[in-house]
């Protein structure tokens, strides 16, 4: 497919408009004979209440989950609930409508004390389990307050059910979010939090993999280039390491849970024999990245375009590797973000938890290009990030570097190919906030 038509494709698909408000307080998830109920406690983000009884469509909601089987979002559209079913409540406002003629929801109450969603048949039903997750956004106004699951009791066809998550938990996760949207920079409050849960429950699978993550976070923000890393950079690598082996038990079994996981993981297997100089490590996260891709083509596929790159010299066959699906798998992969089973925001677009998602891929593309010499590659992928960027409102820091980039490709691509690699400019992700570039509203 030409780069240009790749294009066309990704930036038509629709965008998150609404400012995205994760809660994490007291929630719990119970699907069963029909009926979901998803419920969350008294989080801080519902302190202040946004009027939903505004007319026309001023709230809107959708419920999707992520099946194992198909590795993909699957649920039906977001549903406006007509206006005249709202009426106020002590602490807030509920909707109510037994028939759930607006796409099988039953009743939404939205008060400072919490929030409640029950949809059922007729009118919604999701996919069967087993699940790697299962969420749901409700939009009121330009507020998009999203609330998702990974940890389950119950993770079947007939039955998913999620323990409440406890108070500790929910602090944890939110501290976690309010470091990856630019909210606060809590990341060190954010991953003693989560090492403490993940002590203290042992069933709890999310805890130790968003601690996993936090290590990657804080690795790519200290270290300025892999083969400089010191000995307290590349321990966040082996602590990531040591969460994720706690977590993927939890969160996936063969058929059963989140198939992204292993993928996340993986990775770290890889950059942590790079950085070791461990041959067998790192032949160790080759083969990791491999068996994630079989089980989840569509996410875990691009786990070594990630890794590999800024691991590396760009003469290592395993770059040419990344090149190779940069180049002939990314185009395949991109036709399924806008397939026959509906365009999938979540993973491919701007529509989920990375806000930025395109713009930032998109200039994580174009280092991946210039360090390899290919100037026109580069080129195309960081006027795609700048472009898509500045239609989406992403922050006048991010798009000023991505122009730099563009200014300076000639000499940046030169300084990747000599011979010295300490005068190579840092890719995303190293020494850059690159977490910052997706997540940051």
């Amino acid at each position: 497919m030409p780069f240009r038509l790749l294009v066309l494709l990704l930036t038509l698909a629709p965008g998150a408009a609404s400012a995205l408000t994760v809660l994490s307080t007291g929630k719990s998830l119970a699907i069963r004979h029909g009926w979901t109920a998803i419920r969350v406690g008294a989080d801080p983000a519902l302190a202040t209440l946004v009027d939903p009884s505004g007319c026309p469509g001023a709230v809107s909601v959708r419920i999707a989950a992520y099946p194992t089987a198909r590795n993909l979002v699957i649920g039906p559209p977001a549903v406006a609930l007509p206006c005249e079913h709202w009426a106020p409540v002590a602490n807030g406002w509920l909707y109510r409508d037994d028939s759930g003629s607006a796409g099988g929801t039953r009743l939404l109450r939205y008060t400072t004390r919490g929030l409640v969603l029950l949809a059922a048949a007729p009118g919604f039903a999701l996919p069967p389990g087993p699940v790697g997750f299962v969420q749901a956004d409700v939009t009121i106004g330009t507020t998009r307050y999203h609330v998702r699951f990974h940890d389950f009791r119950r993770n079947q066809a007939a039955a998913i059910a999620s323990p409440r998550a406890s108070r500790a938990a929910g602090e944890a996760e939110r501290a976690f979010w309010q470091t990856l949207f630019g909210e606060a920079e809590l990341a060190d409050r954010a991953l003693a939090l989560l090492t403490a849960v993940a002590d203290r429950e042992p069933a709890n699978g999310r805890a130790p993999f968003l601690a996993a993550m936090t290590h990657l976070y804080l690795f790519g923000e200290a270290v300025t280039a892999y083969p400089r890393a010191t000995p307290a950079q590349s321990a966040h690598i082996d602590a990531a390491r040591a969460h994720f082996a706690r977590a993927l038990p939890l969160l996936y079994q063969p058929g059963v849970g989140d198939t992204r996981a292993p993928g996340f993981a993986s990775g770290t297997t890889y950059v942590a024999g790079v950085l070791a100089g461990d041959d067998a490590l790192r032949a160790q996260g080759v083969a990791e990245m491999a068996a994630a891709a079989e089980i989840n083509p569509l996410f875990n596929a691009f786990n070594p375009i990630g890794a590999v790159p800024p691991a590396v010299f760009p003469s290592d066959p395993e770059y040419a590797g990344a090149l190779r699906l940069l180049d002939e798998y990314f185009p395949q992969a991109a036709l399924q973000c806008a397939g026959p089973d509906g365009v999938q925001g979540e993973i491919c677009f701007n529509d989920g938890l990375a806000p930025h998602n395109l713009e930032g891929t998109f200039l994580f593309f174009g280092d991946v290009y210039a360090k390899a010499g290919r100037v026109e590659a580069a080129r195309n992928a960081y006027q795609t990030s700048f472009d898509v960027g500045r239609q989406s409102g992403w922050r006048a820091e991010f798009l000023a570097e991505v122009q730099q980039r563009l200014d300076d490709l000639p000499a940046n691509v030169a300084r990747f190919q000599d011979a010295d690699p300490d005068n190579d400019p840092p890719m995303l992700g190293v020494a850059n906030r690159g977490c910052a570039h997706c997540h940051f509203q």
